[in-house]
Parts: C-alpha cells; structure tokens; sequence
C-alpha cells in the first residue's frame, strides 16, 4: 500500500505545509506571553546566571536548568526582554511538533506526520503552552524523546540510543520532579523483560546517572547540601500544595484551575477528558491508539503500545499516586498529547484504504474542537498591566495604582527602565490614577477604591473588546444552565481600563 503523499512529493510538501502553517497560526491565535507567574522567577533565576555564575537557585523553578540556562544565554546577548523570556518555550514547543511529527512519519508516513502537526498544534495545551514560561512543554519534549530512543534502541542493537534515551531522561527528571512517572514505565518495562535484553537497560540508567550525577554534584558542591534539589522540592510542596486547597477562592462549580469540581479521584478525568485544555483529543486519541495497537498497520503496533503504556502510566503516577504532594492541573498532562501520534495513523491510514470521509470527520473534530477552544482562549489576563506599562513610558509623572496591578506590571515597568513612575498607593489631590478593573491579582480587601469616584477626570480609556464567546452565551442562554464559574470564562464582565486626574481640591 503506497502513500499518496510519497507517490506525489508536490502534495506532500503542501499537505505539511498547511499542517505546520495551522499550528502556527492557533500558537499566534493563543499568544500570552508574560503573565507574573512562573516566568517571574524563572526570568529572576537566568539573571542570576547573567549577572553571577555559577548560580545556586534558591527556588524550584530556578533549578529547573533546561529553562533558566537557554533563557539566561538569550538575556546575556539580547538583554531582557519579553521575547527573550518566551523564546525558550516557543523552541519546546517547535521541537516537540517536530518530534510527534517525526515519530508519525517514521511509522507510517508523510500523510499521518501531517496529521499529527495539525492535530498536536491545535491542542490547547500546547497552542497556549507555546507562548507560555512554564515546564510542561520542555518536560514532554525530554519525556517523548527519550521514549523514542528507547524504542530505537530496543529495537535493535543500538546502545547509543539507549544511552541517549537515558540522558533525555535525565534532562525531563531535572526539569520536574513529575518525570519519575517515566522512571516508573522503564521500571515496569525492565520488569517484565520488554524488548527480551534486560541487559541493554543498564545503558539506560548510566545516560541518565550522567546528567542526574552531575546536576547532583553541582548543586552540591555549591549548597553543601547532598540532597538540595530534593528539600527545595519539598519546599514548593508545603507552599503549594493540595494541602492548600481551601485557601484559595474558586468560581462556583470549578476548581482553582479552571477544571470541573469534583471528587478527588475523578479529577484527572475531568483535567483530561471535560477540560479546555484538550477539547475532544483524548475522545478521539485513545480509541484510536487501542485500535491501532490491536490491528493497525503492523509498523505502527509496537510503538503505539509503547506510547500508550506511557500515557496510562503518566496519567496514573500523576493523577493518582503522587495525589497527597502535587496538584491534579490539567497543562500537566501534556505528556499525553504523544496520543496524537497514534491518532494520525489512525486517521492516514482510514485515507489509505478508502474511508476518507471517516478520517475527515474525526480530524475536523480534533482539529475544531482545538480550534474552537483556541478562539476562547484566556489570553489578555495581563490587559491592564500592559497598559500601565505603556502609559508609563509616555509620562514623567508618577502614576498611582492598586497593589495587585502594580505588582503585575513590576517585571514589565522594570524592564522598560520606568518603575519608578508607579506607585502602589491611593492617590493624592491632582495626581494620576491608573484604574484596572481586573487587575492580575485579587486586590487586597482592604483595599478602598473599587471604582473611579465620580469627581475623578478622565485622562485615557483603554479599549478591552468583549471575548467572542460572549455571542454563545447570549444566543443560546447558556448562562441559565452552565455553571456560573464557566460563564464567567464564557462571558467575563467588562474590563474597564483607565487614566483619571484627582482633583486638585
């Protein structure tokens, strides 16, 4: 059976070119960029190697040096920037494209390698995750690759690609604690003897005692502390923990993260299966990746069943075994998105055979799905904090702000050189007044301005459009029947930005 994409090299180029171009364009639809959240402190721990290196983090954000270290590298030869800080993650994501589409096309071709781009860059979870800091786009890059090399390497007499596969494993253990759940399968795999060479394992471990061993030394040489990495792990743990969760204030119906509210043992269902974050792909990914071990193409089968038992035991050792110290936060399944590689043979080989309109549903409804979300995507959170940024660098005067948007914007005034301009106070007769009505950040209760007062002269107004899928709330009276958290996403209220002059009496 030939491919049609490799009998007409014309039509492969551009079956992958809308693909790539389609992924493109739902990061573009999606971009978030700073958001003073984890990017805070990664941007503070690559200025710390910029300005003194060898740097000892005192954070686990900061010791995740497969971030810090290519950020670090970007702000020491083009200074401090936005760019600069989401340029490491938009890379991950790129790579982690690449490599989905690079497995896909070694199992089955060009036609499933275009698939899986235009199916895994239509996921939120990487559409927005590509132009967010964050560790879940790096750690399954590292996790996905060093699977692949693992399958490699068992496949034939490769040492080296065992070797690779362990220090690709090494790299996703020191980018978060949360890879164990991979140590976890090769465990399970070397058990019950998969791939029949217990003996090549060994190279495994040794790829991933190298980067472990030696990430391990350096941060022991500089803490004296043997077992650093672990203690400040657990001091993320106790001051973000699920312990935590009544201390913070949800919209009614979701959880802190924006998934349904549920019992604790259904919650990785609900992250996964009812999220915004992956729409209909693991609907459609996991009867997909059962068939296709069961009886798709024959090349395909091995590897599929490798990759499923990844997603399974990712899903498990996350979701369910380190349940008392890590949050149940959808982004963190993003390891299960390889599921879009079985998915894309499915659907290129129903094009094969002749059932195209079969394929074409299934994909409009993986790639829509994504889309759609895509669209709604939260992805002006920072409106306000960007504003007074700009407004800043076009007045000598000093602007007053709430607490909440003053500390959004910090990183942003700082980097532009202008952060002396704002202060978080109330303001004074005849001063300026930066009012957001959605700051970032909850404004502290005591906070006493919760609205312009009516004596205050308007200086400016920032235009914040209403989100599109205010249209769906409104045409179909979803507001009667979704939870009021989900209609507040759906349908937030305005957001009012603004410059007001005190008066001066």
């Amino acid at each position: 059976m030939t491919s049609p994409t490799r009998s007409h090299p014309a039509l492969a180029a551009s079956v992958l070119a809308l693909a790539v171009a389609l992924a493109v364009a739902s990061i573009w639809l999606t971009w978030v960029g700073f958001t003073e959240s984890d990017d805070v402190f990664y941007a503070q721990a690559a200025m710390g190697w910029v300005r003194q290196p060898p740097f000892l983090g005192a954070s686990h954000w900061a010791l995740r040096h497969g971030i810090v270290l290519p950020m670090a590298v970007l702000f020491r030869l083009f200074g401090q920037s936005e760019t600069m800080l989401v340029l490491p993650s938009l890379l991950y994501a790129a790579g982690l494209l690449a490599l989905l589409a690079h497995i896909a096309w070694r199992l089955h071709g060009w036609l499933a390698s275009a698939f899986t781009i235009a199916i895994a860059g239509t996921i939120p979870v990487i559409a927005t995750g590509a132009s967010l800091v964050s560790t879940d786009l790096p750690e399954a890059f590292f996790v996905i690759a060093s699977l692949w090399a693992f399958y490699r390497g068992m496949a034939g007499p490769r040492a080296t690609m065992l070797l690779w596969s362990g220090i690709l494993a090494g790299f996703a253990v020191i980018t978060r604690e949360t890879a164990v759940a991979l140590m976890v399968l090769y465990a399970l795999l070397f058990a019950i003897g998969y791939g029949g060479r217990r003996r090549a394992y060994p190279w495994l471990a040794l790829g991933a005692a190298i980067v472990v061993g030696l990430d391990w030394l350096y941060l022991t040489s500089l803490s004296g502390d043997p077992l650093y990495r672990w203690h400040i792990a657990l001091a993320g743990v106790r001051g973000d923990g699920p312990q935590m969760a009544g201390a913070f204030a949800t919209a009614p119906g979701l959880d802190r993260f924006g998934a349904f509210d549920v019992p604790r043992w259904l919650k990785p269902f609900a992250a996964t299966f009812a999220n915004q974050s992956f729409g209909l792909f693991p609907w459609l990914a996991v009867p997909a990746t059962i068939w296709v071990i069961a009886s798709g193409p024959a090349r395909a089968r091995p590897a599929s069943a490798l990759i499923g038992a990844l997603a399974i035991t990712w899903f498990v050792v996350l979701g369910f075994l380190l349940m008392p110290w890590l949050w149940v936060i959808p982004r963190y399944y993003a390891v299960c998105t390889v599921l879009a590689v079985p998915l894309a043979i499915a659907l290129a080989h129903a094009v094969l055979v002749g059932r195209r309109w079969f394929a074409l549903v299934a994909l409009a409804l993986a790639i829509g799905s994504g889309t759609a979300l895509n669209l709604g995507a939260t992805t002006d959170q920072m409106a306000g904090e960007r504003a007074l940024a700009s407004f800043a660098q076009d007045t000598p005067e000093i602007i007053h702000t709430d607490p909440a948007t003053e500390r959004g914007a910090r990183w942003l005034l700082d980097r532009d050189g202008v952060g002396g301009r704002v202060s978080a106070g109330l303001p004074g007769a005849g001063s300026l007044y930066f009012y957001n009505s959605r700051p970032r950040r909850a404004l502290p209760v005591d906070w006493p301005i919760r609205a312009p007062a009516p004596d205050w002269v308007r200086v400016k107004e920032f235009d914040v459009p209403p989100r599109w899928t205010r249209i769906l709330v409104t045409t179909f009276g979803l507001g009667r029947v979704l939870p009021a958290g989900l209609i507040g996403k759906l349908d937030p209220p305005p957001h009012v930005i603004g410059i007001y002059r005190v008066p001066a009496s």
